[in-house]
């Protein structure tokens, strides 16, 4: 094996496991992987001057689609596409432009991982915007006008929320991801 390919599936590797360790602790399992994760991204962002917008190993497409101070991954293989959060109120037109310009009109996994505005606040956007197969979230609710807006969106076009349970798997194309249902909310 060149060095090459080593080295880009070091990096896919890496990626693949921050990206299931950030949506397990965002889905539940512990602050101090959140606090982990994210100074590993602010200590790349320091080395790095160049900004990453996606990484691809074959078929599989990794979007970080840039919100500002919010999230949203976009996940691509073979013909299989999964959104996880749409960033805050405001940058719901930004996600939408994004996944239009690449050609998206279906969204097969549609990925809020927690109540808060700067992850669910353009999910209502995208919701209104693309055919959408399943919408996971987890069982939290909140009362806030953002929340509301994202369960209109989801009633207004007869979509259900499938909560995610502790080992469940989501195949997408020949990529699995264990989603983790979120038991210890802080």
């Amino acid at each position: 094996m060149t060095r090459r390919k080593t080295n880009r599936k070091k990096l896919l590797s890496g990626i693949i496991a921050l990206l299931i360790i950030g949506i397990a602790g965002i889905l539940g399992t512990n602050q101090e992987i959140l606090n982990t994760v994210s100074n590993m991204g602010e200590q790349a962002n320091s080395q790095n001057e160049q900004k990453v917008d996606f990484v691809a190993q074959d078929d599989l497409l990794v979007d970080f689609i840039d919100v500002g101070q919010a999230d949203s991954i976009l996940i691509r293989n073979q013909d299989k596409t999964m959104l996880i959060d749409a960033g805050t109120n405001e940058a719901g037109e930004t996600v939408i432009n994004y996944l239009k310009n690449l050609g998206i009109t279906n969204i097969d996994y549609l990925i809020g991982t927690h109540p808060h505005e700067d992850h669910i606040g353009g999910l209502d956007d995208v919701i209104n915007h693309f055919d959408i197969e399943q919408i996971y979230m987890p069982k939290i609710q909140t009362t806030t006008k953002t929340f509301e807006d994202v369960l209109e969106a989801i009633e207004n076009k007869n979509l259900t929320v499938t909560s995610p349970h502790k080992g469940d798997t989501i195949e997408l194309g020949e990529a699995w991801r264990n989603i983790y249902d979120r038991t210890n909310i802080r």
